[in-house]
């Protein structure tokens, strides 16, 4: 099971700029690639902002108009993706309106309104089991309530309970979020450590590798075994900017096919 992360697109409605023409390159480029790529993760700020604001998505999801900026991604996606599958992660940039964020609740329906009846973003947090592999795609703007917390890295107490029934499955599993998290100490006290370390850690036999975005950089570590990646933003390399990676479902490994090639912190 070969797949590609991207990070940070950072779209907006300019498709003929420069984002729009490194998004569509990239794009391009998964499509021809041998063997073939079959599925693409997001992992969040799709968008610059969705360049609207809460009354307007208020009303989009009380059954007035669409918002453009959902409209025009969508219609990107479906044009471009196919027959490779695609997934998206929200990130702090997806849920903020004209340049500020005030709350969750209305850019997430938005969201789901505006990709409801397609495979893209089914839920905040998700999986996708193919081929053998588990892909678990998660939310870390869960608990964000001001501009601040959206930056920061934040799991709620019924996602994490979710995630440890989908690693208890078993299966060699990657998991995709947003924000990057740094490098604790292994054998870090669960008190001391982001809340979805602890989940990660009781399920590492399993969790064969983590994809973050963010930072606009390209980083890796490993931690209690688990091999963690940062991918750098695509809308900041003039070069098409992504993790190449594939599955093995027979062995149980993850191995990111083009590392050699990255330029690391």
């Amino acid at each position: 099971m070969r797949f590609t992360v991207i990070s940070d697109t950072h779209l907006d409605p300019d498709l003929s700029g420069d984002r729009g023409v490194r998004f569509l390159a990239a794009m391009g480029l998964f499509r021809s690639m041998t063997p073939p790529v079959e599925a693409i993760f997001h992992t969040g700020d799709n968008v610059e902002v969705l360049l609207t604001t809460g009354e307007d998505t208020q009303a989009y999801l009380d059954g007035g108009p669409p918002i453009d900026m959902l409209d025009l991604y969508r219609g990107l996606v479906q044009e471009q993706a196919p027959p490779m599958a695609y997934y998206i992660a929200m990130g702090n940039h997806d849920d903020t309106y004209l340049g500020y964020f005030t709350e969750k609740a209305r850019p997430l329906a938005a969201w789901l309104k505006a990709f409801r009846d397609t495979p893209y973003f089914p839920a905040a947090y998700y999986s996708v089991e193919r081929r053998g592999c588990l892909f678990v795609v998660l939310d870390s703007t869960d608990l964000a309530t001001t501009d601040d917390t959206n930056r920061q890295p934040t799991f709620g107490q019924p996602q994490l309970d979710w995630l440890d029934a989908e690693l208890a499955r078993g299966l060699p599993t990657v998991v995709f979020w947003h924000h990057w998290i740094e490098r604790p100490v292994d054998g870090t006290a669960d008190a001391d450590l982001n809340p979805l370390l602890p989940v990660l850690r009781s399920h590492k036999a399993n969790v064969k590798a983590a994809f973050t975005g963010h930072g606009h950089e390209w980083r890796r570590m490993e931690w209690e075994g688990i091999r963690f990646f940062e991918t750098s933003a695509m809308f900041e390399n003039a070069e098409p900017a992504y993790h190449l990676a594939e599955c093995d479902p027979v062995s149980g490994a993850v191995t990111v096919l083009n590392e050699g090639d990255l330029p690391y912190l």
